[in-house]
């Protein structure tokens, strides 16, 4: 990919750090020239994103001129230069600033704005998972997907809100770390597990978010943007109403198998019997042979209770089965192998069953004429 210099740096102090777009210019390489020492003492081991932070770090310029959190980045040491890539592309018409300030004595910094493209179609919000609109008390997450990439930043902490029936906003109810999507149209909202679990201290002092028999709507608002500055086309709000809450661990053998017919691409169907986590169901189920995985196409219904599998090729004979990754999550963290709201050392009862083996039909032999 071919690399210029970046035309939207506005302020650069020193010769470093020294701003880079790579054709498509929401995205950007930030660099900054070392010094033989430090750059021996940055190789010494793994370079991890806190390392990365104490010597070169990328925020939002708010307009008070204050400077927001660092951006999610990958860090990498390129012959005598520290390299930051942000995860996500950036946001036009922001202003960012880039602050190198483990290099000299002086902190250096080089300030630039993407320019703002050509009014676009504005976002939409697509789907917003769980689909349901009755939820354990003791819900985890949402996810919720957009029609086109958005704005990276904490604010969407914020903006998007959960009301209860009075209209009045839940109390600081997220887990406030930015988890995208590699394209940024899917947000995970945790809810944060210190008002779920009980006998933490933020559920005490604070209560849970959700209560058992309360109306509640996950608020998405208009002020939300998409990463060319655009904001959502319309607010959405997803309405549902809280259940008990859910202490029981998913129990795989008890779902029901649905075999498909051998020598066809008929699907595997599977009944869950429940609500599981949509997005995790996509990849913690695989169908193998004893020879191997069987590759193939995955389906999950909206609600999260029934998942399909397609084979690439028509089923053979012979047995086959599920294998079941013990992460699975129901909609409140439960997994197989342990109940989301309880201690790590305590026992989890006898051993999950995470092998559900099925035989693809053989159909009676037609008889000749």
């Amino acid at each position: 990919m071919t690399c210029t210099l970046a035309y939207v740096l506005l302020v650069s102090l020193g010769a470093n750090p020294t701003v880079v777009h790579l054709g498509d210019t929401r995205r950007v390489e930030v660099s900054v020239e070392l010094s033989r020492d430090q750059t021996a003492k940055l190789k010494r081991a793994p370079l991890t994103s806190d390392d990365g932070k104490r010597w070169l770090r990328l925020s939002i310029r708010n307009e008070d001129g204050s400077l927001g959190p660092a951006i999610f980045a990958r860090y990498e040491i390129r012959q005598n230069q520290l390299v930051l890539s942000p995860r996500y592309p950036l946001a036009r018409g922001v202003t960012y600033e880039a602050v190198a300030s483990a290099v000299g004595s002086d902190e250096r910094r080089a300030r630039f704005q993407l320019p703002r493209a050509g009014a676009g179609k504005p976002p939409r919000v697509t789907a917003i998972y769980p689909s349901g609109d009755r939820l354990p008390a003791n819900c985890l997450k949402f996810y919720v997907h957009f029609s086109q990439p958005m704005r990276e930043g904490r604010e969407i902490f914020e903006q998007i809100t959960i009301e209860n029936a009075d209209g009045n906003v839940v109390h600081d109810p997220w887990r406030r770390v930015e988890l995208w999507n590699e394209d940024a149209t899917r947000l995970t909202l945790w809810i944060h597990p210190g008002r779920v679990k009980q006998g933490v201290n933020l559920r005490e002092d604070f209560g849970p978010v959700l209560k058992p028999g309360g109306k509640y709507r996950l608020v998405v608002p208009l002020k939300v943007r998409d990463s060319s500055g655009l904001q959502l086309a319309s607010r959405l709000e997803k309405r549902f109403v809280a259940l008990a809450e859910d202490h029981q661990r998913p129990k795989p053998k008890k779902w029901n198998v649905m075999a498909p017919t051998a020598g066809t691409r008929e699907p595997l169907l599977i009944e869950l019997g429940e609500s599981l986590d949509r997005a995790l169901l996509h990849r913690m189920l695989e169908v193998h042979r004893p020879s191997g995985p069987t590759p193939g196409a995955i389906q999950v219904s909206e609600n999260g209770s029934r998942w399909q599998f397609v084979p690439e090729k028509d089923w053979a004979e012979g047995k086959h089965y599920v294998q079941v990754d013990g992460r699975l999550e129901d909609l409140a963290g439960n997994t197989p192998l342990r109940v989301f709201d309880t201690n790590l050392l305590s026992k989890q009862g006898a051993a999950p069953v995470l092998s559900l083996p099925f035989r693809p039909v053989m159909l009676p032999a037609r008889e000749g004429r």
